[in-house]
């Protein structure tokens, strides 16, 4: 079992990464853009909404891949996250996803352990996400 929590933690490590690093060169095209508006512009001032929103984004991606690192270290695991391969399939990842909303309906509200199962839920939310979407390409 540990081996498969291992290959768990480098996944999900390897998961919010990725998000991270699409939030942050989202961020930055974003940035760039508000930049060439005036402060008056109605654009401008939705651009610095949206730029907040994502910022917001980035520190719980921020959060999730501390979480994630942690129980990667925890585990052993020497990989590093751009060599960890996209081996779960979307139905894998399902299972996992249903396994944590059982887990975190059995959690006491506000807990570590709460607060660690609605990151789970998150990765494999985008996890899912990015497995159904590589099946459109």
């Amino acid at each position: 079992m540990a081996d498969s929590n291992a290959v768990d933690d480098a996944a999900r490590l390897s998961a919010e990464s990725e998000q991270f690093q699409a939030h942050l060169e989202r961020l930055g095209e974003l940035e760039e853009e508000k930049r060439t508006l005036s402060p008056v512009d109605p654009s401008f001032v939705a651009l610095a909404r949206e730029i907040e929103d994502l910022a917001a984004a980035l520190l719980t991606d921020a959060r999730g891949q501390t979480e994630y690192g942690e129980a990667a270290h925890e585990d052993g695991i020497e990989t590093p996250i751009d060599a960890v391969p996209e081996t779960l399939t979307a139905v894998q990842i399902l299972a996992q996803w249903r396994e944590a909303e059982r887990d975190l309906a059995a959690e006491p509200v506000g807990s570590p352990r709460a607060r660690e199962l609605r990151v789970a839920i998150d990765a494999y939310r985008r996890a899912y996400q990015r497995v159904f979407d590589r099946t459109k390409e």
